[in-house]
């Protein structure tokens, strides 16, 4: 006699545990929470470190919005990265969807806007430049921890992108996120 087995009634489900309510105004900044294990960068970028790090500082702004340390737990991080700036050719160990929030973002020949995105997949390399008025993103994944691995470039790629950094840290220091408008789909 062939057996099947009969999925469980949704009365018979049990939960893989509470519900969680997050606040964006409880997130940690995502440098300080431990989430993003960074990679030592390349060689060939080590005359640049200082740029980079105000770069850094000045250019970008992270937060944890949510993270789940169960096994196979999610995570939410909000990045937003002001305008013009370079991020490296790099990659992460876990699978990452990109979700544009304001702004936009060149990918290759791409121009993502609000309500595009991307999928990465895990150890892919990938790089983008936030747009004219910066970008802002949330960034999904299926992992708690997560690193951070700049590829290697050519010492004259990373001083064009220094030069743009350097270009840039002025306006930084007061720019505002991009304006957030309807994605017209609804």
């Amino acid at each position: 006699m062939n057996q099947t087995s009969t999925p469980a009634s949704s009365a018979e489900r049990k939960p893989a545990g509470p519900v969680r309510i997050f606040r964006a105004i409880d997130a940690p900044e995502l440098f300080e929470s431990g989430i993003m294990a960074m990679q030592p960068p390349p060689p060939e970028r080590a005359p640049l470190a200082d740029t980079f790090r105000r770069a850094a500082e000045l250019g970008t702004h992270g937060r944890v919005l949510f993270r789940d340390d169960r096994p196979g737990g999610f995570s939410l991080v909000y990045a937003w990265f002001k305008s013009g700036y370079p991020l490296p050719v790099h990659s992460h160990d876990s699978d990452c969807l990109y979700y544009v929030v304001a702004g936009e973002l060149r990918f290759g020949r791409e121009t993502l806007k609000a309500g595009d995105g991307l999928m990465v997949p895990a150890n892919a390399p990938y790089a983008y430049v936030a747009g004219p008025q910066g970008v802002e993103v949330l960034e999904f994944r299926q992992a708690a921890q997560f690193d951070f691995v700049i590829r290697p470039s050519s010492p004259a790629r990373w001083e064009a992108a220094a030069a743009i950094c350097r270009s840039q840290f002025e306006h930084w220091q007061t720019e505002a996120p991009p304006t957030r408008e309807s994605l017209g789909i609804g």
